[in-house]
């Protein structure tokens, strides 16, 4: 392979082609990649001259030689032109070299909590989350092989870049609990040997790109240099596409619920009574996946159906940008017989994609692109919807759900409180509680809650039992101080 800029072409190339083919009839490469120019974030060929060019030495010392080759091969191909700047050096930096090294951190910190060294000979009791990000994870080793083999390095950092968001923000999210949990149980070890199989094959994956914090992250994990051991394979008898399937459904169903809060300006630690979904593919499948989307968005109940009849109406009409071409002259009498749609060839339709009317002792098929649906959906309740999954969200909050909101956000700020006194994540604190009757009857109540989710050693509501620090916030806004005892 010969790799040199674009304005190479006749230079370069052409001359080292014109050359062998004169002296030996064959080329003189098997590959050519041809890098593009690289532009200012206003699309203008970067120049000294011009005064717009970055220098490469102080962007390496502000965030690091990973992450401005991590920009570099990310952003797009090679050989097209780059719009460059800073600032996407910045994002290279916090997406994947900051979210990788507080990956590692995270298993770090609970590690070496509960003295957990890896074996793989044991290696616990596996979950579906921990086969979904293994199959992920061997599934991305075979796409990145295939992407270099052809030298498609954008889409081979792309797909390794996927991952570590999802190792991050969905794995390690909704394992959380399993790290947290008090002794090195079965199914704790599963979770420990999974995050470390990740990261040691995602610091692999990343060596020839990120060599720095590969090496850095490879050698605390293993004790060894990531640059001495072999490009990883895929281990097929791990890859699971449907399992892989269901759970990208899943996180489309949870990004769908979380549009939903955030048009209602409805924060996530406020619960909700209820979420109706409905998926592509056998209801059966996803029902297993309840406690978690009902966990990671904050709602009492998950329903799983087919059927948003009890919910939604829908008025059909014909589109007859589409339909025209398709019913020609019949095309009226398909209009009229479309408004009056029956609830069972409008679920035939909606399920299936198509539908067989009989109009005039003659058999049609409707294809959902020749309508157009206004829906109407039950007071109270919001609808968000893909090509894949829908979702209805019951936005009515009752006085119970909106104090148990009250209490989660309560139990947020005293681990921000934590979290800014520097205390070790194990400790357990004594608290004693002061404010109205009304803000600690609410609290009192809701006792278990905060007792789940904060390591308390009791609870007092005097006030008497002052500890040395406390904090000042607000419950209905009545003020309430929590004081603390180490």
């Amino acid at each position: 392979m010969v790799i040199e800029g674009i304005d190479q072409t006749r230079g370069f190339f052409y001359s080292l082609l014109a050359v062998s083919t004169l002296f030996t009839g064959k080329a003189p490469y098997k590959n050519v990649l041809s890098l593009g120019h690289v532009l200012d974030e206003h699309g203008q060929k970067m120049s000294k001259s011009k005064g717009n060019a970055l220098e490469p030495v102080e962007l390496i010392e502000q965030y690091g030689a990973d992450a401005l080759r991590w920009a570099f091969l990310v952003d797009s191909s090679p050989w097209n032109p780059k719009r460059f700047s800073k600032k996407i050096v910045m994002d290279a930096k916090s997406k994947l070299v900051d979210t990788l090294d507080n990956t590692f951190k995270f298993y770090q910190l609970y590690a070496e909590i509960d003295g957990f060294q890896y074996d793989a000979e044991k290696t616990g009791t596996r979950t579906k989350l921990d086969h979904w990000i293994l199959s992920r994870l061997h599934h991305t080793i075979q796409i990145v092989t295939k992407s270099m083999d052809e030298y498609q390095f954008t889409q081979a950092t792309r797909e390794i870049g996927k991952l570590v968001e999802e190792l991050s923000n969905w794995y390690i999210r909704r394992s959380r609990a399993r790290f947290w949990a008090n002794g090195l149980t079965e199914d704790k070890r599963g979770a420990y040997s999974t995050l470390y199989e990740l990261l040691t094959t995602i610091c692999q994956l990343l060596a020839p790109f990120t060599p720095f914090i590969a090496e850095d992250l490879y050698r605390q994990l293993s004790g060894s240099s990531v640059h001495l051991q072999n490009y990883p394979t895929c281990n097929e008898q791990l890859l699971n596409p449907k399992l892989e399937k269901e759970m990208a459904n899943i996180l489309t169903i949870v990004e769908l619920g979380r549009s939903i809060r955030n048009s209602q300006g409805i924060k996530v630690k406020q619960p909700v009574s209820e979420m109706i979904v409905a998926v592509d593919g056998e209801l059966t499948d996803y029902q297993p996946y309840s406690e978690l989307v009902k966990d990671e968005l904050n709602i009492k109940e998950c329903v799983w159906t087919n059927d948003f009849s009890a919910y939604e109406t829908v008025h059909y009409k014909l589109n007859f940008k589409t339909a025209g071409a398709a019913f020609g002259p019949k095309v009226n009498k398909v209009k009229d017989y479309v408004v009056n749609l029956h609830d069972e060839e409008k679920n035939v339709l909606q399920r299936t994609g198509s539908v067989t009317l009989t109009i005039d002792g003659e058999q049609i098929t409707l294809l959902k692109a020749h309508v157009l649906t206004e829906s109407i959906v039950k007071e109270h309740y919001i609808l968000a919807e893909d090509a894949s999954c829908r979702v209805l969200m019951n936005v009515y909050l009752t006085a119970s759900l909106l104090e148990e909101g009250q209490i989660r956000e309560l139990i947020r700020t005293i681990q921000d409180t934590r979290k800014k006194w520097k205390l070790p994540v194990e400790q357990y604190v004594s608290i004693s509680i002061a404010g109205s009757s009304k803000a600690t009857t609410i609290i009192q109540q809701h006792e278990s809650l905060l007792k789940a989710n904060v390591l308390l050693i009791d609870i007092h509501y005097s006030g008497d039992n002052h500890g040395e620090r406390y904090l000042e916030t607000e419950v209905f806004d009545e003020k309430v101080t929590v004081y603390f005892k180490l």
